[in-house]
């Protein structure tokens, strides 16, 4: 059973951080928010090494200080605030597993050069952790009530997880859900959608299935994005852009960074 009673928001130093700060406290006003950033240790015998180390230190627990501000102006719960050591997927793995955070909401940058963007904090969260992360652009919105949710999935198993993570959305009530599936659903997949969705209390919306094409497909999920309130996506939809079957692990592909850098309202990848 997911549980969302404690949410980690990732911080970084970044004019979005308020923003991404009320975005969870509007749509997680129950939860416990825990703050954290991560710092890497340098390895290095430069001369200068011990200065650089104190000034990110520094960097860190401000970002890390004016998070928990921002969040606590907007009646968010916080529960603790931590810089932590090592890497960042490593890192926030382990508290993870410590403290029982259910969803890790941070910022997503695509950043001028695509490469670039693989190497971002929200781009390793999304290919990397097992819980949901929510990802905020600068080109989201934070939306004043949910009236729409879009769900692009896989299949029904899909579905169920999407709806699990929207009863712990706040003001969700009677909004319309639109479900892009990856393929056609059989007759007994799509009763099964629909009595899961109506049970909500929530009306149904299936537009025709998600075309196979990479670029047809960010076209049709951007397209509906623009028209709906949060997106839900599945990661295994996310697979289907990948065009090197190389691909390091950990790492997101062009094509995968371009449509979450891309999405106009905050996104959970689950």
């Amino acid at each position: 059973m997911l549980e969302l009673r404690n949410i980690a928001l990732y911080t970084l130093r970044s004019e979005y951080m308020d923003e991404l700060a009320e975005l969870v406290s509007r749509l997680f006003p129950h939860s416990s928010v825990h703050v954290v950033t991560t710092i890497t240790p340098i390895r290095s015998r430069a001369l200068y090494t011990k200065l650089l180390s104190i000034t990110l230190n520094r960097i860190a627990e401000e970002a890390v200080r004016n998070a928990e501000e921002a969040l606590k102006r907007c009646g968010a719960r916080v529960a603790r605030s931590e810089v932590l050591r090592g890497r960042p997927v490593k890192a926030i793995t382990e508290y993870i597993e410590k403290f029982g955070i259910g969803l890790v909401a941070t910022l997503f940058s695509l950043g001028l050069n695509p490469e670039e963007a693989t190497r971002e904090i929200g781009s390793l969260f999304a290919a990397n952790l097992r819980i949901p992360v929510m990802l905020y652009t600068g080109l989201s919105h934070i939306p004043r009530r949910i009236d729409t949710l879009l769900m692009v999935v896989k299949g029904v198993e899909g579905v169920r997880a999407g709806l699990a993570i929207s009863d712990h959305l706040s003001k969700v009530g009677r909004a319309r859900v639109v479900v892009q599936l990856l393929g056609k659903p059989r007759p007994r997949e799509l009763e099964y959608i629909k009595i899961q969705v109506h049970t909500k209390g929530m009306a149904l919306s299936i537009p025709p299935p998600l075309p196979r094409s990479r670029e047809r497909l960010v076209k049709a999920v951007l397209g509906e994005a623009e028209h709906s309130s949060v997106a839900l996506l599945e990661r295994s939809v996310l697979r289907v852009l990948r065009r090197l079957s190389f691909l390091p692990r950990g790492r997101l592909s062009r094509e995968e960074s371009a449509l979450l850098g891309s999405m106009p309202i905050p996104t959970i990848v689950f």
